[in-house]
């Protein structure tokens, strides 16, 4: 990209004020049944809500399962987990 293309699409659509960013606690949550005999694993924050539920297919997660809004992944926020 040229530094004009650069300098444009920064006027037009701003750019990033990392001063401007703040710490955010939000806790992040998904609930998983246990399967029957012959279950070795389960995988947690892997369906969003609306989801087929893996371990009964006719049921969707609801918010009271999990708070996760996209398939295996926590979205555009950035944090560190602890």
């Amino acid at each position: 990209m040229t530094p004009e293309l650069i300098d444009s699409l920064q006027k037009r659509f701003g750019s990033a004020d990392f001063s401007r960013y703040q710490v955010v606690r939000a806790q992040k949550y998904d609930f998983v049944r246990l399967l029957g005999t012959g279950t070795s694993s389960v995988s947690f924050f892997s369906n969003p809500i609306g989801a087929s539920d893996p371990s009964a297919t006719t049921v969707q997660k609801t918010l009271e399962q999990t708070n996760l809004v996209k398939n295996a992944s926590f979205g555009q926020e950035y944090f560190a987990l602890t």
